[in-house]
């Protein structure tokens, strides 16, 4: 038996080992904290997991809970919220087994209830990406709007830095300008799971790069995820492009461009930063589109007669 307090307790040793020992991101334990909150019905909180001493708040009465009344109240929990998608109902599910399953190895529980909840299959779909000319088109607009006298230096190179060297968003804001190395051409990343890896710098960019000064702690200190998503929207939209644009589109098109251009997906893997060659290879999807598009276009056999 455990009550509600003895299960948020639970819950956050477990995210801090996935801090502390597994090196997950910010970002993936917020994910994790609102599915807890969520299908467990307890109280947490991101400022409870600030230090390793810290409990949380008792959300409730401390009425016992046993395996088959947790298993029940995350079946519930999915049972009341038909209309999740598919790959949303995964992730939480994905999240709940990674928590149950450490329970049991940690002799929380008797039984491994991670076994009980099983994950659907979900199609994978391919990246967005941009084509060529729509990404030309965005820089040309940047820099008709430079010449024209606006002030959008640093807009120019999140856009600049997204598609010419497949930055993550939370890497782009966290990138300081001790990890730049202008002699060497490259940038060293701290990516997913506080893993480093090195990008190089394109000569059009390094051209951006070397007119700002270097007195803050990055280019893009304070900017927060929602401000990168505004400015590649607003600068796909003023460029003529009429579906919605986020970022990740940008670092989609340069690995699909990379790859079309004859890249390897080895070598994209590791521009990627992609733990998982798997991962790089969604693209290759991508570039059959490409070919088949092309053959359909200059193929003698294919123009109508």
């Amino acid at each position: 038996m455990i009550d509600v307090q003895s299960l948020q307790n639970a819950i956050k040793n477990f995210l801090h080992y996935l801090i502390y020992v597994k090196n997950y991101s910010p970002h993936t334990i917020r994910a994790y904290l609102v599915d807890y909150t969520d299908v467990f019905n307890v109280c947490l909180s991101q400022a409870d997991l600030s230090s390793p001493n810290s409990t949380f708040k008792k959300s409730g009465p401390s009425y016992p809970l046993n395996e088959a009344h947790i298993l029940k109240q995350m079946r519930s929990y999915f049972q009341e919220h038909p209309h999740l998608r598919p790959s949303s109902r995964n992730r939480k599910l994905a999240s709940l087994k990674s928590f149950l399953n450490w329970a049991y190895e940690n002799k929380l529980f008797q039984k491994d209830l991670s076994l009980q909840l099983h994950m659907n299959k979900v199609e994978k779909s391919l990246p967005r990406y941009l084509s060529v000319d729509e990404v030309m088109g965005i820089f040309s607009t940047l820099q008709q709007a430079q010449e024209s006298g606006e002030n959008i230096e640093v807009e120019k190179l999140a856009i600049a830095l997204l598609y010419g060297c497949g930055l993550r968003v939370s890497e782009l804001i966290n990138l300081e300008w001790s990890k730049v190395s202008f002699k060497k051409k490259q940038i060293t990343i701290l990516g997913k799971g506080n893993k480093e890896r090195i990008v190089i710098i394109p000569s059009g960019i390094l051209k951006i790069f070397s007119a700002f000064p270097q007195e803050k702690k990055g280019p893009f200190h304070g900017w927060s995820q929602r401000k990168i998503y505004a400015v590649v929207e607003k600068w796909s939209k003023r460029s003529g492009i009429i579906r919605k644009i986020n970022p990740h589109a940008l670092r989609h098109s340069f690995a699909t461009h990379l790859l079309i251009d004859g890249g390897d997906l080895r070598s994209i893997q590791e521009l990627l930063g992609h733990e998982n060659l798997g991962t790089t290879q969604r693209y290759t999807h991508l570039n059959m589109e490409h070919l088949s598009e092309m053959l359909e276009t200059h193929h003698p056999l294919s123009k109508k007669t």
